[in-house]
């Protein structure tokens, strides 16, 4: 995994709400049901959060989504360890679904565009999608076993 001895990535503490609904709401992020359960902080040496990821785990699927990384702080490799330590949590026994409108940064990690999706990312895209519909992609990747 990418590291950065600066930055630290942990579960979200409810101190990190605030923060994180912030950012959901200006970077125009899924807000819908949020808990602090559901998410990781990367924070730099003062322990300031940072940026942060957002992770389901489904029946059948895993679904990582609403990341989000403080303007100052992008192109740093700040989103690629929050990503990739949120991958590597995950087990292998199913399939990782992203809907996104930046596919080429999911593309390096082995994703590819899908069609065949569960009704859950359907869901989503009619409910909680705030970005314009026809830009928006669904990929899956299915983990080495």
């Amino acid at each position: 995994m990418d590291r950065n001895p600066e930055i630290t990535i942990t579960k979200a503490k409810p101190s990190d709400l605030p923060y994180i609904k912030e950012k959901i709401e200006k970077y125009w992020l899924d807000g819908r049901n949020i808990s602090v359960e559901q998410f990781f902080v990367a924070r730099n040496k003062e322990g300031k959060p940072i940026g942060f990821i957002r992770y389901f785990e489904f029946p059948t699927f895993y679904e990582p989504c609403s990341m989000g990384v403080d303007y100052y702080w992008r192109g740093k490799g700040i989103s690629t360890m929050l990503f990739k330590y949120v991958m590597s949590i995950m087990n292998n026994d199913k399939p990782v679904y992203i809907l996104t409108h930046i596919p080429k940064y999911f593309e390096r990690y082995g994703f590819k565009y899908t069609s065949n999706y569960p009704p859950e990312i359907e869901k989503k895209i009619q409910t909680a999608c705030r970005l314009d519909r026809s830009k928006l992609h669904v990929m899956s990747l299915r983990k080495n076993r």
